[in-house]
C-alpha cells in the first residue's frame, strides 16, 4: 500500500496533514485572479482557471536546506486568461534554496499579466546565472497558456521535455523543437542548462500537457533500465485509461514501485493540465482593469 505525505488546501492556504495510509484523490482548491500558488514539499491538489484544468502531485525528501529540491509556481493574471507554470529543480545548500525560490517567485509575480513570456525568461536567465555564481544549479521549465488563443508557449532550460497529449489522436508525445524530433533521439538525456529551447503550439479542447521532475528520468523500470523520456511517456500512456485526476499521483506511484528510495534524496513533481472550454466570467472581465493596479496575492509555501 502506497504512503504519501499530502497537503490539503483550504481557502487558498496550504496546510500539512498527517501521513495517509493510502493514495488519495487530489484536493480541489479555488485559485483566483492575481494569485501565485505553489512552493515545495509534498502536494496533491487540483484547480480550474479559464480554459484550463490543473492537477499537481509531488513527493518530497524535504531536504531543501540540505541539498535543494523541486519548486513549482503557478500564476493567474488579472482576468484569468493567462496561466503560467514554472517547474524548477534547485540544487543548493543551506538558505540558498529559499533565496533562489524567492527570486523566481518575484519574477513570476512581476510578469503575471504579460502574455508573452520573453521578458520573464530574460529575468529568469539572469537569476539562474546569479544562482550559479553562488554555487547553485537550477534547471527549469516555464510554460504559459493563453486561453483566448488556446496557445501554449514553453521555455526549457535543462529540464526534461514536457509530454503533450492530443485528444484527437489519443496519443502522448514528447514536445521538443523540430531539430530534436528525429526518431533516433530516443529519450534519455537532459538538456544542457545553458541551452534554452523555446516553442509554441496550439491546443484543442481536451488536449493535455504534463511537466515532470528531472529525477523521474533517472529512475529505472521493472527491468532495471533507465526510464528516460520514452520510459516516462510509456508509463503515462499506460495510465491514461485511469481517471485524469489521479494521473500525477498514479505516475509517481508507478515510478516509486520500482524505485522505493527515490524520495530518500530527491523530490518528484508532476504537473498536469488539460484545456477546457471554460471562459472568463463577467465579474473577472469587469474587475480585470482595476486588478492591474494591485499586487499579486502570494499563496506560495516553501517546505
Amino acid at each position: 500500500m502506497d504512503v504519501y505525505d499530502v497537503q490539503t488546501i483550504h481557502s487558498g492556504q496550504i496546510v500539512m496533514t498527517t501521513q495517509l495510509s493510502e493514495k488519495t484523490d487530489s484536493t480541489s482548491a479555488q485559485m483566483g485572479c492575481m494569485e501565485v500558488w505553489g512552493g515545495s514539499g509534498p502536494r496533491n491538489y487540483h484547480f480550474e482557471r479559464p480554459g484550463i484544468e490543473v492537477w499537481i502531485g509531488s513527493l518530497s525528501a524535504n531536504l531543501q536546506c540540505a541539498g535543494g529540491g523541486d519548486l513549482h509556481l503557478i500564476s493567474s493574471c488579472a482576468s484569468g486568461r493567462i496561466t503560467r507554470f514554472l517547474l524548477a529543480d534547485i540544487c543548493s545548500r543551506g538558505h540558498q534554496f529559499a533565496k533562489v525560490s524567492a527570486e523566481l517567485q518575484s519574477i513570476i509575480q512581476r510578469h503575471i499579466n504579460r502574455i508573452r513570456q520573453t521578458g520573464c525568461v530574460t529575468e529568469l536567465t539572469e537569476s539562474l546565472k546569479q544562482a550559479t555564481d553562488r554555487g547553485c544549479f537550477v534547471s527549469m521549465m516555464l510554460a504559459t497558456y493563453f486561453s483566448s488563443r488556446c496557445q501554449l508557449t514553453l521555455c526549457n532550460a535543462g529540464h526534461p521535455p514536457p509530454l503533450l497529449y492530443r485528444a484527437a489522436k489519443r496519443k502522448w508525445e514528447a514536445l521538443k523543437p523540430p531539430r530534436s524530433m528525429s526518431s533516433e533521439d530516443s529519450t534519455d538525456s537532459f538538456l544542457d542548462a545553458t541551452e534554452y529551447q523555446e516553442l509554441s503550439t496550439g491546443m484543442d479542447y481536451g488536449d493535455m500537457a504534463l511537466l515532470y521532475s528531472s529525477s523521474l528520468m533517472e529512475c529505472v523500470d521493472e527491468r532495471g533500465a533507465t526510464l528516460g523520456v520514452r520510459g516516462i511517456s510509456d508509463l503515462v500512456e499506460s495510465l491514461t485509461t485511469t481517471t485524469t485526476a489521479n494521473l500525477p499521483m498514479d505516475l509517481l506511484s508507478s515510478v516509486v514501485a520500482n524505485n522505493p528510495t527515490l524520495t530518500d534524496s530527491s523530490d518528484a513533481t508532476v504537473v498536469l493540465f488539460r484545456t477546457t472550454a471554460k471562459g472568463v466570467g463577467w465579474r473577472d472581465n469587469l474587475l480585470a482593469p482595476f486588478r492591474l493596479f494591485c499586487r499579486a496575492v502570494d499563496r506560495v509555501s516553501i517546505g
